[in-house]
C-alpha cells in the first residue's frame, strides 16, 4: 500500500502546480511535479535555458520511469542567483539545490543559507524540465522517510508553493505617479 501526500496550488479553481509525495515498498519517496506552462517558462527564463543533468549536481534524486537506464532528469540552469526565500519565521526555501535532500537543517557555518537552526526546503524540483508535460516529472529521493516527516514535508511544500506563486508568478502591477499642483503666488513676491 502506498502513502501519498499532495500539495496543490489553485487559482480561481484552476490548478497551477501539483506536487505529490508517495512512499511505497518500491520507492522510499517518489516526487511527482506538474505545473502549468507559465511556471516552466519562468524557470527557464531565470537562466540561459540550458538544461543540466541532475546527476551531475547531486546524487539524491533518481529519475522514475519504466527504463531508468535511458532516462535522465534535467533541470534548467539558474544564472539568476537567488538566496533563500522566506515563507515564515522558521522556514525558507531555495531553488538552487537540485539533486540534494528536500529539507536541510542549517547551521551557522553551513552554506545553505538563512542563518542558524532554520529548516531550508529544497524546491529546486520546480526547475525540472518537462513539468508542464501531461504527466509532469517524477523522481525518487534517496533516504528514509517516516510518515510524520512526509506529512510535514507536504505542508512545507504547500506553504512554499503558495508563497512562490504569489511573490514571483502572480500578475502584479504597480503605478508610481508624481503630481504637481500650481502654487499660488502671493502679492509682492513675484520677483523672488
Amino acid at each position: 500500500m502506498d502513502d501519498q501526500v499532495e500539495a496543490v496550488l489553485m487559482k480561481s479553481g484552476e490548478q497551477r502546480i501539483r506536487i505529490s509525495l508517495t512512499r511505497s515498498p518500491l520507492s522510499p519517496l517518489l516526487v511527482n511535479i506538474w505545473a502549468r506552462p507559465e511556471v516552466e517558462d519562468f524557470m527557464r527564463l531565470l537562466g540561459t535555458g540550458e538544461q543540466q543533468d541532475v546527476q551531475t549536481l547531486g546524487r539524491y534524486w533518481t529519475p522514475h520511469g519504466i527504463n531508468k537506464q535511458e532516462r535522465k532528469l534535467y533541470v534548467y540552469e539558474l544564472s539568476q542567483l537567488m538566496g533563500p526565500l522566506t515563507v515564515g519565521d522558521l522556514l525558507t526555501y531555495r531553488l538552487d539545490l537540485p539533486g540534494q535532500p528536500l529539507t536541510i537543517r542549517t547551521e551557522n557555518d553551513r552554506p545553505f543559507g538563512g542563518g542558524g537552526g532554520e529548516e531550508v526546503l529544497n524546491m529546486s524540483f520546480l526547475r525540472c524540465v518537462g513539468i508542464s508535460g501531461p504527466n509532469g516529472v517524477s523522481f525518487s529521493v534517496a533516504g528514509v522517510f517516516e510518515r510524520k516527516s512526509i506529512d510535514r514535508l507536504g505542508k512545507y511544500i504547500e506553504l512554499a508553493t503558495q508563497k512562490f506563486y504569489r511573490e514571483l508568478l502572480k500578475p502584479y502591477k504597480l503605478i508610481v505617479g508624481v503630481y504637481t499642483m500650481p502654487v499660488p503666488i502671493e502679492a509682492g513676491t513675484e520677483g523672488l
